[in-house]
């Protein structure tokens, strides 16, 4: 094969993929618009480059591509060895693609506070009625009811123990939902993820902090890779951009930019955007009954 130079379009990185020193790799996963690399920054620590299309939300520790680029890189077998250097990446035993990182890198943003209006709780109260009717088109819709049921009510109390900063309880719920197997993954984590950054956010209006989970030894032998990668990154506070858009829309009570939100994020491909639309509204659930309880407990103790 002879050599081939390409050129990322856009590149977002969380600070352990910015660092200078070479770090190796090999070609994790592949699927129709997506290639997964898997890059060691230090022994022992394991982190997921994702290679998208041009256009493509920016995502953590993601890197945009003409799709003649990306096709190329798909083509390659898994496993094929790649050193992740400064400003590029080298594929290949004999280094047949080298993919060159723009100069403009886009560090990738901490979730950070939003400026909520007064009424941001009438709004996570209003939100869920506006979602459009996705209940049989989600990545869990494959499951038996019950099993459905069972993950439904783990993720409700996983939303409830992150509202209330509960660590314990919190990842007792999360390792019951990506512990119980049979596929769930990766629908319930991107449930896992909008949940986790929803209530993030509400805790941060009401004064706290966010809690982690130490997702890093939680999750490993109990989900995939490419579903560890997006909940450790949120365990760290980054997301995607089309979500974090949602969530600020909701909580500025903006509701005329409600469906063109809700749209970006049901575009995600596959049924991802619509299981963090279901995660979401999960979250304001949850946080419509939190809020309300705390009330009365002010009430009783007035």
């Amino acid at each position: 094969m002879m050599h081939v130079c390409m050129l990322a379009n856009q590149a977002w990185l969380t600070p352990v993929l910015l660092a200078p020193a070479a770090m190796p790799g090999m070609l994790h996963s592949s699927f129709r618009t997506a290639v997964n690399l898997r890059i060691t920054p230090t022994p022992g620590k394991v982190r997921l480059l994702t290679l998208l299309p041009d256009h493509y939300p920016a995502v953590p520790d993601s890197l945009t591509l003409k799709p003649a680029d990306l096709e190329l890189v798909r083509r390659q077998p898994i496993g094929t060895q790649l050193t992740k250097e400064k400003g590029r990446i080298r594929i290949g035993k004999t280094n047949d693609l080298e993919l060159f990182l723009p100069e403009s890198i886009n560090r990738f943003a901490w979730l950070r506070p939003v400026k909520a209006t007064c009424d941001w709780r009438d709004a996570i109260r209003a939100f869920p009625d506006y979602l459009p009717d996705f209940a049989n088109e989600h990545g869990l819709a494959h499951l038996p009811a019950a099993d459905q049921n069972q993950v439904a009510g783990q993720l409700h109390r996983f939303a409830r123990a992150l509202l209330r900063g509960d660590t314990a309880r919190a990842s007792a719920a999360l390792c019951r939902v990506v512990g119980l197997g049979r596929g769930l993954t990766p629908a319930a984590d991107d449930r896992l993820v909008s949940i986790m950054g929803l209530t993030g956010l509400i805790r941060q209006q009401l004064g706290q902090v966010p809690i982690g989970l130490a997702m890093e030894d939680l999750l490993p032998g109990r989900t995939t890779d490419v579903s560890s990668k997006y909940l450790v990154c949120a365990d760290e506070g980054y997301y995607p951009s089309s979500l974090t858009a949602l969530w600020q829309a909701i909580l500025e009570n903006t509701c005329r930019e409600w469906p063109a939100v809700i749209q970006a994020v049901a575009a995600i491909g596959g049924t991802s955007g619509r299981d963090y639309l279901a995660g979401t509204a999960i979250a304001c659930w949850e946080t419509t009954a939190f809020l309300s309880a705390v009330k009365e407990q002010n009430h009783a103790i007035c």
